[in-house]
């Protein structure tokens, strides 16, 4: 029989992951990268409305002009593709650094990265592997015993997810 493994993700840990909607796999890459989504994610709506539509006007006005270009000189329409990805790269770059401006005005932000880092990948290893299954005991008491064993799926053999 296989080795039973699993991330527990206690209470506490899930209200944080479901208030910036994140899953366990944005956690797995490291307290600097979560730090960066977080503050990606928790951009005020204003900022990230006017964002979603710059993109979209560019793109769109991006087509337009590669279409004429077509029409008008079909050589012209790869410049127009390099001019596209490089005004695309610079949108991405101004919306990267406004993310790290809110993160670093939130240090809120940087300990919830920190917490749930700690929580679901400690030292970046499996929890299982950084955690002791007796301090969960120890906090839960016996019942967590139960609980442990109703949750769990016997006929899976990867690592699992488990919500306590």
């Amino acid at each position: 029989m296989p080795r039973f493994s699993a991330t527990l993700v206690e209470p506490k840990t899930q209200k944080l992951l479901e208030r910036y909607g994140i899953t366990l796999r944005d956690v797995l890459n490291g307290p600097e990268a979560l730090r960066q989504e977080l503050a990606a994610r928790s951009l005020s709506g204003e900022l990230q409305a006017a964002f979603d539509v710059a993109n979209k006007s560019l793109e769109s006005n991006l087509a337009t002009i590669r279409e004429k270009l077509e029409r008008l000189d079909r050589t012209l329409v790869e410049a127009a593709q390099t001019a596209g990805s490089k005004m695309r790269h610079q949108l991405d770059r101004l919306y990267t650094q406004a993310a790290r401006a809110e993160s670093q005005k939130g240090e809120v932000l940087g300990r919830h990265a920190e917490t749930l880092s700690q929580a679901l990948f400690p030292g970046r290893g499996l929890q299982e592997r950084e955690v002791g299954g007796m301090s969960f005991l120890a906090r839960y008491g016996l019942d967590f015993l139960h609980q442990l064993h109703d949750a769990m799926q016997t006929d899976c053999h990867d690592h699992q997810v488990l919500e306590l």
